[in-house]
């Protein structure tokens, strides 16, 4: 009976052992392989905010400081418009008067008189 006894108390350790040994392996190698992913999606990233943040840093220098009043919505709508221009001369961008009057005439539904 000491023999089981002994089992009994060495199995649930020797378990507890394997699992914590395979758990660390795998966050060894995910630690190990993290800094590469992430600097690979840091850099996309900073690729396209550095744009995007002087985007809004121009937009709201000129809404505080021109000499008249700006309207950001439209200065926005003839920026993106502008650069999907560039593209080709396929790509338009809606703002949302435009879709308004695209959803009513696709769908039929009209309002007023």
């Amino acid at each position: 009976f000491e023999v089981l006894e002994k089992l009994k108390t060495w199995i649930p350790m020797a378990t507890v052992g394997a699992v914590s040994f395979v758990v660390g392996g795998i966050l060894s190698v995910l630690l190990l392989l993290y800094p590469i992913y992430n600097a690979e999606s840091s850099s996309q990233y900073q690729s396209l905010a550095e744009p995007v943040t002087l985007f809004e840093t121009i937009l709201s220098d000129l809404d505080r400081n021109y000499v008249d009043p700006v309207d950001t919505n439209k200065l926005f709508e003839t920026g993106i418009s502008a650069m999907l221009r560039s593209l080709d001369p396929y790509t338009e961008f809606e703002g949302k008067s435009e879709a308004v009057e695209l959803n009513e005439s696709v769908n039929g539904k009209y309002g007023g008189v």
